[in-house]
């Protein structure tokens, strides 16, 4: 009884029955399809050109950063000197220019201060006038009435 009731449950029996998937392993190459084959060689191609390209375009710009940089400092370097004579300088003529040294230089050279007893004030006529330069035509004008006169015994 035992046997019976195993098969009463074995419900394999009543399952459909499928067909095993038939494969088939079959050994040698598989055909490429030349266009592909063609396009992946091409495609291989550009991204290594990319790649260089983007290379030495860093390449390019890091030798051009690195000479600007070289002109910044050498720059930076004739301002500091500049600045260095400008300092110099300014102290050499602000020595000069001292009012104890001119007063010295004038001493040598034998001037002294002006006192007020020397002050000599000039006044000029006491009425103001004009005077017109001539045109051309008017000293001719002028110069016929002065014969036209002489002429007359005026």
């Amino acid at each position: 009884m035992h046997e019976q009731t195993a098969k009463q449950y074995d419900f394999e029996r009543f399952q459909p029955k499928t067909a095993a998937p038939s494969v088939r392993v079959v050994k040698g190459k598989r055909k490429k399809n030349r266009y592909a084959a063609g396009m992946q060689w091409v495609m291989q191609i550009g991204v290594v050109a990319v790649c260089i390209a983007t290379v030495c375009s860093l390449l390019c710009s890091q030798a051009q950063v690195t000479e600007l940089t070289g002109d910044i400092q050498a720059a930076q370097k004739e301002l500091e000197a500049a600045k260095s004579t400008y300092t110099y300088l300014s102290g050499v003529m602000d020595e000069k220019s001292s009012l104890n040294n001119l007063e010295s230089q004038a001493q040598a050279l034998g001037l002294m201060k002006m006192e007020r007893d020397q002050l000599t004030y000039v006044t000029l006529e006491t009425e103001s006038r004009i005077e017109l330069p001539q045109t051309n035509a008017q000293k001719m004008l002028d110069s016929v009435n002065e014969k036209l006169m002489d002429i007359l015994g005026w």
